[in-house]
């Protein structure tokens, strides 16, 4: 429930911005558009922030997927791909087992 209240505070911070955006910078009141056309820096941070929050908000995901559905998780033998032995591996993954 933690990461839908981050959600719901993410949205509320996006959509308030662009609101505000929208009607402070409007055409009719003379604002003059900045350029970011090719800014390296901004291009990467708006990249990289939501990336981040992702990847952030997948790590409990997947902890509570696995702890939900242990079924989704077969043992296998894997000595054909690696020399280390049996590994868990996802259902989907167990090639045909």
């Amino acid at each position: 429930m933690t990461i839908f209240w981050i959600c719901v505070a993410i949205g509320v911070v996006v959509f308030g911005v662009m609101f505000w955006s929208i009607f402070a910078h409007r055409k009719s009141k003379g604002a003059k558009p900045a350029n970011f056309h090719e800014h390296p820096l901004v291009e990467v941070l708006w990249t990289l922030i939501p990336l981040v929050i992702l990847v952030i908000m997948a790590i409990p995901a997947t902890a509570t997927l696995v702890d939900m559905y242990p079924a989704l998780f077969i043992r296998t033998p894997n000595e054909r791909f690696t020399s280390r032995g049996d590994r868990d591996r996802p259902a989907f993954m167990s090639y045909g087992r």
